[in-house]
């Protein structure tokens, strides 16, 4: 059986309100950038969606370093 994928949730514009996230480059600090840059509305709700995922992938990294962690 095939398993189907539920699209992500936008992520919130208050991710976006944010300018500048600390003196390092990261994801999300590359999505705010482009996410100002552009005018195109559809564009901009399919950066926010890459937004989310990429909070997730985060948040599921950050898991997986916490096990590892306690296994050490």
């Amino acid at each position: 059986m095939q398993k189907i994928l539920k699209r992500p949730e936008p992520a919130d514009l208050s991710h976006f309100n944010m300018r500048i996230y600390g003196s390092h480059n990261t994801i999300c600090q590359e999505l705010r950038e482009i996410y100002h840059m552009i005018d195109n509305e559809e564009a901009k709700l399919k950066v926010r969606v890459a937004m989310s995922m990429a909070k997730k992938i985060v948040d599921k990294l950050r898991e997986y370093k916490n096990e590892k962690d306690k296994k050490v």
